[in-house]
């Protein structure tokens, strides 16, 4: 998941795909003051389902 400012003046968040064939994002979300952070959270990308409704099977990796 990644996020910046773009030239629109919207703070855009990204959900990339790590999996084959990854040419594409899972999720991109705009907002004008702030990421949209509950429009991500809200989003039904895990098998129909929120984040925190999957959350509790996720894995977390971090490095």
């Amino acid at each position: 998941m990644e996020g910046l400012f773009q030239d629109d003046n919207k703070f855009t968040t990204y959900l990339d795909r790590w999996e084959l064939p990854g040419t594409d994002y899972i999720w991109v979300g705009k907002g004008d003051k702030t990421y949209p952070v509950q429009e991500f959270l809200m989003a039904r990308l895990w098998d129909g389902r929120t984040f925190w409704e999957a959350e509790s099977e996720m894995e977390w990796v971090d490095y």
